[in-house]
């Protein structure tokens, strides 16, 4: 696991990063099954409206490409942070001390501070992938929080691949 010890003014971990564990992602067995138990929290959490909305066909790809930073005109995928109610946004707040926890606190802290410079949750959308060349049963194969300056791109099936990369915005 790389931690940056903020040798790159503005980016979280000192760029963009990687990390996984080959068992499935839903498996008890995979060392993140604790990260993917809080964000199926989320997603019960959400009505059928917002499930229409955070459900995406697809797949947001893999590697350095799937967390380039989307342009400000693009229109970014998912249920936007601003549609969630109060107690929604709590439950995307605990994803989000899951996947921290992982790094020491003054990192997880930095990441924090860029969330919150960048717009804070409501600036984030949340997305749930369900890739259309799988023919599994299960609910969905990547989620993503995406905002600006902020990819956390997280593949589940068929063993967890996550891709992250945080870093201060431009104005």
């Amino acid at each position: 696991m790389r931690c940056d010890g903020n040798s790159q003014e503005g980016a979280a971990f000192g760029g963009p990063m990687y990390y996984g564990h080959s068992p499935n992602g839903y498996a008890e067995a995979n060392v993140f099954f604790y990260q993917t138990k809080t964000v199926q929290e989320v997603f019960k959490a959400l009505d059928a409206k917002q499930k229409e909305k955070a459900v995406v066909g697809g797949s947001p790809g893999e590697l350095a490409p799937s967390v380039r930073f989307r342009k400000p005109e693009l229109a970014t995928p998912g249920i936007a942070g601003t549609e969630l109610s109060t107690e929604q946004k709590v439950l995307v707040e605990n994803v989000l001390k899951s996947i921290l926890s992982l790094y020491r606190k003054e990192d997880g802290d930095e990441v924090l501070q860029i969330l919150k410079s960048n717009g804070g949750l409501d600036k984030l959308n949340l997305a749930f992938y369900r890739d259309n060349k799988m023919n599994d049963n299960e609910r969905w194969h990547f989620w993503r929080l995406e905002g600006p300056g902020f990819v956390w791109n997280y593949r589940i099936l068929d063993h967890v691949h996550c891709f992250v990369n945080i870093a201060m915005t431009m104005g």
